[in-house]
């Protein structure tokens, strides 16, 4: 903890999944409880969106029953 390791790591893998993958965008979710998770991704400067508006952005509909918290990295086109 504390070395920046999963920071590197985040970026590393999100960074590969477009310039390998050719990905227009990776988006996931984080149960709200997960308080250590929510805080990496905010600190880390990933954006957050809502589940209406991420449905819009990757055109289908995302079947959620529960409650998430929902990031988005769009890729360079």
């Amino acid at each position: 903890m504390g070395t920046g390791a999963a920071s590197f790591a985040m970026h590393s893998m999100i960074e590969r999944g477009f310039s390998c993958y050719h990905l227009k965008y990776i988006y996931w979710y984080v149960a709200p409880e997960n308080k250590r998770a929510v805080r990496f991704y905010q600190k880390n400067g990933y954006q957050q969106v809502e589940e209406k508006d991420l449905d819009q952005i990757i055109g289908r509909r995302i079947l959620n029953d529960k409650n998430y918290i929902w990031y988005i990295r769009m890729g360079l086109d």
